[in-house]
């Protein structure tokens, strides 16, 4: 909001901005700028750099003398701004990324683009399409296209993608990158797969190193005396000169490694000095060198898609290490029980583990098929087939009294979550997901900290643990996929913070919780799919009710008889199949600024839905293949959105008698009939119908704030 409220400033001062990426959100599949851009001489800012599908620039485009800032310049196959446009824009700052350079025919452009001059650039990213074939005539084309785009010496971060040489990159008179960028804070380079040789030697104050795809390029790490990140996934050899200067080297990625280089080089585990260290897609690494638990000062490992690594060192954790994170190791057998033995061990998260220890606060769990229980007698078993399974993580009988979250899903074979049938009292967030046989959460809940409880496709689950109504700090329950589940605790839910409740594809639910009106914290609420639900509460729902979400409900009653009309908070509401009678409902809130009606097979008309509702901005019809009539006067004014997709009867009559139907919707900023804009169609601007969209949007969520 601020971002608007400086732009708008800005404009009444002569200025001019055009946020793509934060204005118009659906711009990722933009693929060409208005025509008369190059009219815009005052247009400052040009925030374009997530406008993925752009293929061009408009021609002219180097009119745009006071641009400040362009995210994203791209090069033209045929038609649209060359490389030569970028000449006449000497004020740009901070970021320019030019892509499709592939697109280049004349070397001569690229010098034109003169971005040695530019003394504002910091980034340079300059990026050829990885999938784009060349041949050896091309690959030398390339070189020469960027040595002429060579930025000013003070530029702080150069990132090159897709380039197709075997020569290291060089910036003319036979000056290599750390002689040229004396400034140099980032580098990237980013599948240049021919690329070969050494890195540069002399990167004094290179801060970050981002290695990535580069299959022929020997990584050389030397003297590097400011670095604090490195990253190298999928690069043939490192090599660690001696002596080094890596002091500051805090965080590092390896990724796509063969085995040889990791083990072959124990120097490079030692590398991390203070924090980081992140292992990936390793797939020929069977066994972790003993220099990796060697790292005193290491606070976080990731190891993750080393498919063959089968096991451990027999050592105890780093003593600093407090977050360790291990998926996609499917070879994986066990965990040394050192790791969990040792009284001095600072972990606090776990991915996954086979004993856990008693600082832990939180648990994630994730695709353990044979995990029969989080406690238990037995941790590792032994199949017909002689692989080792795990089916418990703790030899305890109940979980880290520390624990503050937990989070278990796709554990098939999961059958308690604690044998003792008891949670821990610290903790506050709870999911559980696709565990088809667990029956329980819990005996009882009493556990007075949590905050959230997440249940989702539980098939057995026959019943919620007792005490509900005590959890005084639960601010969201989501009941999702419980199909045998039938009714909630006697005492209900509890009224003091609860905001949002979620329940659906509960089959066999016969009623809702009790006292539901006294849930007076309760904004959001959404009830679908569960075919044995006949009746909402006799004493209605909580009127202060902001969202209201109705899904396939077999509901009898019409919905005004439990006081649809009296939610005077209500500003969305979906409703979607079921409710018969909503015909016969004489009015919808008039708080309303989102309604969303589909497969409703009767609904013929919504002359009397949408009457009073004078704060509506967004009408969303879906499957309402009966739907004929609009109101015989426009749309709400205030409308700002109105999409209709499986009507087709509307949609027909609309197409048939434009000159009396029209009229009713070309108020609305955003029209769309089966997934396509209407005044796309029409011929109509539809840049400037976003753009108006947006800013309309963006100016009613600046009211809201202000009030």
């Amino acid at each position: 909001m601020h971002s608007l409220i400086n732009d708008l400033a800005r404009w009444a001062a002569g200025e001019i901005y055009f946020r793509m990426e934060d204005t118009l959100k659906d711009c990722r599949r933009l693929k060409k700028l208005c025509n008369d851009m190059g009219n815009l001489t005052k247009l400052h800012h040009l925030r374009n750099s997530n406008v993925h599908s752009l293929e061009e620039m408009p021609k002219g485009f180097g009119k745009l003398t006071c641009l400040l800032t362009l995210g994203r310049f791209v090069v033209g196959k045929v038609s649209g701004s060359g490389l030569r446009e970028l000449k006449s824009l000497t004020h740009l700052q901070e970021t320019l990324r030019i892509s499709k350079l592939e697109n280049v025919k004349d070397v001569c452009d690229a010098c034109e683009a003169q971005l040695n001059n530019k003394v504002n650039l910091k980034a340079l990213l300059l990026e050829w399409s990885i999938w784009h074939v060349r041949n050896l005539d091309q690959c030398e084309f390339e070189t020469r296209v960027l040595s002429m785009l060579k930025p000013h010496q003070d530029v702080q971060e150069l990132t090159i993608t897709g380039y197709e040489w075997e020569e290291w990159i060089h910036f003319g008179s036979g000056q290599e990158v750390d002689e040229v960028f004396p400034k140099l804070r980032k580098l990237s380079l980013f599948s240049c797969s021919k690329l070969q040789g050494a890195l540069p030697k002399r990167l004094l104050l290179l801060e970050k190193l981002v290695i990535q795809s580069c299959k022929q390029l020997l990584v050389t790490i030397q003297c590097l005396p400011a670095l604090s990140e490195l990253q190298i996934k999928g690069c043939k050899r490192v090599v660690l000169s001696s002596p080094m200067d890596l002091s500051s080297l805090k965080s590092v990625l390896l990724g796509e490694m063969a085995n040889e280089v990791i083990s072959g080089c124990p120097q490079l585990l030692s590398l991390v000095t203070e924090d980081d260290l992140e292992l990936s897609n390793c797939k020929g690494l069977t066994k972790l060198p003993q220099a990796l638990l060697t790292l005193s000062s290491l606070r976080e490992l990731r190891i993750s898609g080393c498919a063959s690594l089968v096991s451990f060192p027999q050592a105890a954790l780093p003593s600093q290490l407090r977050t360790f994170k291990i998926e996609h190791c499917n070879a994986l057998e066990s965990l040394p029980e050192a790791w969990m033995r040792n009284s001095n061990s600072s972990l606090q998260s776990l991915e996954i583990g086979i004993q856990l220890p008693p600082s832990l606060r939180r648990l994630i769990i994730s695709d353990c098929y044979n995990l029969r229980t989080l406690t238990g007698d037995q941790g590792i078993c032994s199949s017909r087939s002689g692989r080792t399974s795990l089916t418990s993580f703790s030899s305890e009988n109940e979980l880290p009294a520390t624990l503050e979250q937990l989070e278990v899903r796709f554990c098939s074979n999961l059958a308690f979550l604690s044998r003792n049938g008891n949670l821990p009292q610290a903790l506050t967030y709870l999911e559980v997901s696709y565990c088809s046989k667990l029956e329980s959460l819990a005996e009882r809940l009493d556990n007075t900290s949590l905050e959230v409880i997440a249940i989702s496709y539980l098939e057995n689950l026959k019943s919620l643990p007792a005490g509900l109504h005590n959890l005084h700090h639960l601010q969201e329950l989501k009941v999702y996929g419980c199909p045998n589940l039938e009714s909630f605790p006697e005492g209900g839910l509890p009224s003091t913070k609860l905001t949002k409740l979620t329940i659906g594809y509960c089959e066999n639910l016969k009623a809702l919780p009790n006292c539901m009106h006294n849930l007076t914290s309760l904004l959001h609420l959404e009830i679908g799919w569960c075919r044995s639900l006949v009746s909402f509460p006799e004493d209605g729902f909580p009127t202060n009710l902001e969202s209201l979400e109705v899904h396939d409900l077999k509901i009898s009653k019409p919905l005004f008889e439990w006081g649809l009309n009296k939610f005077s908070s209500l500003r969305e509401l979906q409703i979607t199949g079921g409710c018969p009678d909503l015909l016969s409902s004489p009015w919808f809130p008039a708080s309303l600024t989102v309604l969303h009606i589909s497969y409703m097979p009767n609904l013929e008309s919504l002359s009397l839905i949408v009457e009073n509702l004078t704060s509506l901005e967004i009408l969303i019809l879906c499957k309402c293949p009966k739907l004929d009539y609009f109101p015989e006067q426009r749309l709400p004014k205030s409308l700002l959105q109105l999409t209709i997709n499986g009507c087709p009867l509307i949609e027909k009559r609309w197409r048939k008698d434009k000159r009396k139907y029209w009229p009713m919707i070309t108020h609305i900023p955003c029209v769309k009939i089966n997934n396509r804009l209407v005044f796309e169609e029409d011929g109509s601007s539809i840049c400037s119908r976003s753009f108006k969209f947006r800013l309309v949007l963006y100016c009613r969520d600046l009211r809201t704030t202000a009030t």
